[in-house]
């Protein structure tokens, strides 16, 4: 991912534009290296289940396994969602395309839908 971001993707052509200039080549490493932890420790032992169990509805509301409610508020809790989200309101101001890349980390792309709490 790495290669691709420094790469294909330029990072240091886009890191020099204003909206990326809060981002740099350490930051993007140490937050790729914190998605691969989280993906491998949390969200790759629990991925078969999303295959063999899946979602129910039952009375009008989606119930997913547990786990995936359980990975999510790990998730929550981590700081994940507000990694995009402007820091003088507690996020960390990654802007769009490197928020993708930390948050899909090792994720299939229903995993989000999947891991909503119940």
């Amino acid at each position: 991912m790495r290669f691709t971001i420094e790469h294909l993707a330029d990072f240091k052509a886009v890191a020099a534009l204003p909206d990326f200039s809060s981002v740099d080549g350490d930051t993007m490493q140490a937050v790729l290296e914190e998605a691969a932890k989280f993906a491998g420790s949390v969200l790759a032992p629990i991925n078969w289940l999303g295959d063999r169990q899946g979602v129910k509805v039952v009375n009008d509301a989606v119930q997913v396994p547990q786990e995936f409610a359980d990975a999510y508020r790990q998730f929550c809790e981590a700081g994940w969602p507000g990694i995009a989200s402007n820091p003088e309101f507690g996020g960390q101001g990654f802007r769009r395309p490197w928020r993708l890349r930390a948050t899909r980390c090792g994720r299939p792309p229903t995993w989000r839908s999947r891991c909503a709490p119940n």
